[in-house]
């Protein structure tokens, strides 16, 4: 996976870049760590992290920006207007298949 300087971290590892959030932990999260921390607890709901500031859990995915967001950053971003449709939250340990069309 290619790190730039504007990645998040996860929280955990602080090595990879955070893809999820998970609200019960109030972390974000890398797919590996991920794995790691919901294998024993498996029933944490998890989300795409916001693409926007990458700090809360994605409401929703802008078509026309292709981009998973809160709802703060899609009103910012204006997507209102927009192509949308509700991010995918989950638990469990999906699937490669699965978890690549949540995100």
């Amino acid at each position: 996976m290619d790190v730039d300087d504007d990645d998040v971290f996860g929280a955990y590892c602080s090595v990879q870049r955070a893809l999820l959030h998970c609200s019960q932990h109030g972390a974000r999260l890398c797919l590996r760590c991920d794995v790691r921390v919901h294998a024993a607890a498996p029933g944490h709901e998890r989300a795409p992290l916001c693409y926007g500031c990458q700090a809360a859990p994605a409401d929703e995915h802008c078509g026309d920006l292709q981009a998973l967001l809160g709802a703060p950053c899609a009103r910012l971003a204006g997507c209102e207007h927009h192509t949308r449709r509700p991010a995918r939250a989950f638990t469990g340990i999906p699937e490669p298949a699965e978890l690549t069309r949540i995100l």
